[in-house]
Parts: structure tokens; C-alpha cells; sequence
């Protein structure tokens, strides 16, 4: 796998990795140190910040850099997000029946 990104680092500016999930297996373990970064996706209706933290430790002890995280999952209607409305204000200036990108994504 080393040897496949190194040839694609030469031919192309971003390479994306899908792997399984860092909890349930090693695999994205092992390529979290062979990529240049990581991004984490956790489900906001099922991740358990106990199982968030497992992930961001096993990364830590393998030394991945971490890039950031997407939190998907959610709605962000629900009154317990209300304060990432401010974050977000034209998806919540469109109403509940809109039909933006935001939602789709």
C-alpha cells in the first residue's frame, strides 16, 4: 500500500482513503500511518463520545495526524443542535421544507 500512494503522490495533488472503521479493525490503523492525514467521520446518532475518544487515542498513540472531523447524521432542526444554527444560518433561514444543497449533503 505504501508503494501504490507513493506512485499516485507523483501523478496526483489529493489522494482520499476510504477505510473501515478505526474501532472495529485494524486496517485503517495501519493506514492512518502510511497517509499524510485523517478525517475522522463520526454519526451523530450513534458514535458514542466514548468510542469518538477510542478512535482519536489509537490515532494519537500511532502518531496520525489528525485533519479533522465530520459530523453527519444529524438534524439540525432538532432543538437540541439549536445552537449550531448560528453556525449554519441560511440552512435554517430556509425552512423545514427546503430543498439546498445543505440539506442533500
Amino acid at each position: 500500500m505504501r508503494d501504490i500512494l507513493n506512485e499516485l503522490r507523483s501523478s496526483f495533488d489529493f489522494i482520499v482513503v476510504d477505510s473501515p472503521p478505526i474501532i472495529a479493525v485494524s486496517d485503517a490503523a495501519v493506514l492512518s500511518a502510511i497517509c499524510d492525514g485523517v478525517v475522522l467521520v463520526f454519526n451523530g446518532e450513534r458514535t458514542t463520545t466514548q468510542s469518538a475518544r477510542r478512535a482519536m487515542e489509537r490515532l494519537d498513540k500511532i502518531g496520525a495526524r489528525i485533519l479533522g472531523v465530520i459530523l453527519n447524521g444529524i438534524d439540525i432542526r432538532d432543538p437540541e443542535y439549536m445552537d449550531y444554527r448560528s453556525y449554519y444560518p441560511s440552512y435554517s433561514a430556509a425552512g423545514d421544507d427546503s430543498d439546498s444543497d445543505f440539506e442533500r449533503a
